[in-house]
């Protein structure tokens, strides 16, 4: 087979070249618009066809590309995947690695790296310590890789600083609290997700509970979280709900998804998706991946916050030949951080099983295979372990013993943090997140 040319588009600043033939090709993504932008672009038409795809979303698109990479031929390999497009930056943005040129124009060897998809046009408050990084037309960001095929790395960087500490909250709560705890039983948390928004019945238990709520009730909550260093959001789906059923469209189910979080004064969202049987016939990630995109654009970077919330077996492209490594692969820098579920698997239920070698049914889907197998960035992942022996089926790890073990990650550079599932009322969880942390060199 033969490939075509790799073309870039710079989206803007730069002058129209004149557009050059290219035969019928193949590929799983691309962007496209319907004319060349109105600031001129290196691009080319092109018409794809759906056919010998090689089981990637493959779809038929005319109109002018900003990358693309095509084989004459009946497949695409995993190596001539697609990625993002170079794009412009103005405004503020924070930890951003960049090369401005004094023609705004990229060098070929100049390593553009993203470090946050989101530029604002003020400093923003929730990163008030922060060092800022002034952009203007001529500072240019390749998402994820060097330009002109350097390798990079998949999921970049989250705008986010880790190391992240979560929570989930499902079971009852007083009646007076909105569904949600004081944050004084909720000390080393970073977020706390009120569980869950369900394509059935739209808000359930706790999350109905917060949406019950008065505007000025909800705010005056929210405020008290961020004084304890806590954003406060929602858990969408869960393990029952198949959100496909009811949701064909991805995009029209981000639109419902930002409604709920915009209106209820809430800062994020965790999609906990868990339909594992469309996981395995590859149907999921084709809706997974514009349901990110739709959500990352109605809900911005520094804005608020999106995390996911996968069971860790889901990386593994034997067991989801589309699945979770897919996904992180196409928008793994549109996610903030990811909250993996190390239990319920009869896996990770040792040391070695959760931090360096998984095996058992599900192999290289350990925290550092992760990493090292699926270009998952260490300070995305989140590991996530039932916060008692009664909170989950299997998985279970003592807080002591936990932290311990992640010392050993936290001294070869891991520090994404650790999620709690779930909060049940007594005490709180700040003796179990306290154990854990001190155990694991986190304080």
């Amino acid at each position: 087979m033969k490939t075509s040319q790799l073309l870039f588009a710079l989206v803007a600043g730069v002058s129209t070249s004149s557009a050059l033939p290219l035969k019928q090709g193949w590929t799983d993504f691309i962007f496209t618009s319907s004319v060349p932008t109105s600031s001129g672009t290196v691009s080319k038409q092109v018409e794809i066809t759906t056919s010998g795809h090689s089981g990637r979303n493959a779809v038929p698109l005319t109109g002018w590309a900003t990358r693309l990479d095509v084989k004459e031929g009946s497949e695409i390999k995993e190596s001539e995947r697609i990625s993002h497009a170079v794009r412009p930056l103005t405004g503020w943005a924070i930890r951003l690695d960049i090369n401005e040129e004094d023609d705004g124009v990229p060098e070929e060897d100049s390593p553009i790296i993203f470090q946050t998809a989101h530029a604002t046009e003020q400093p923003s408050p929730f990163y008030a310590s922060d060092p800022f990084t002034s952009l203007s037309a001529k500072a240019w960001a390749w998402a994820g890789q060097r330009l002109f095929g350097s390798k990079g790395h998949r999921g970049k960087t989250s705008a986010l600083n880790a190391p992240f500490f979560a929570a989930y909250g499902d079971s009852y709560v007083a009646s007076n609290s909105l569904g949600v705890p004081d944050p004084s039983r909720l000390k080393g948390f970073t977020h706390y997700n009120v569980a869950f928004w369900t394509t059935g019945d739209g808000p359930a238990d706790n999350a109905l509970d917060w949406s019950q709520g008065t505007k000025a009730q909800r705010q005056a909550i929210v405020k008290a979280y961020n004084s304890a260093g806590i954003r406060l959001g929602v858990s969408a789906f869960g393990a029952t709900d198949k959100p496909q059923d009811r949701y064909s469209n991805a995009t029209e189910m981000a639109v419902v998804l930002k409604s709920f979080v915009k209106g209820h004064s809430l800062q994020g969202i965790d999609i906990d998706y868990e339909d594992s049987n469309r996981l395995q016939r590859g149907e999921a990630t084709s809706w997974l991946i514009p349901l990110q995109r739709e959500l990352r654009n109605q809900l911005p970077s520094g804005d608020y916050y999106i995390t996911h919330a996968p069971q860790a077996p889901y990386f593994n492209k034997d067991l989801f030949q589309l699945g979770y490594d897919w996904f992180n692969e196409r928008v793994g820098d549109l996610v903030d951080f990811y909250n993996v579920q190390f239990y319920n698997q009869n896996s990770y239920e040792d040391c070695t099983g959760l931090i360096t070698s998984s095996g058992n049914w599900a192999p290289g889907t350990s925290l550092f295979e992760l990493n090292s197998q699926h270009n998952v960035p260490l300070e995305k992942i989140v590991v996530g372990k039932p916060a008692t022996n009664g909170d989950a089926d299997n998985g279970y790890m003592a807080p002591d013993v936990l932290g311990k073990c992640l010392k050993k990650a936290t001294n070869k550079g891991w520090n994404g943090g650790v999620m709690l599932w779930e909060f049940k009322g007594g005490n709180g969880l700040n003796n179990i997140i306290s154990s854990i942390k001190s155990n694991a060199g986190f304080q």
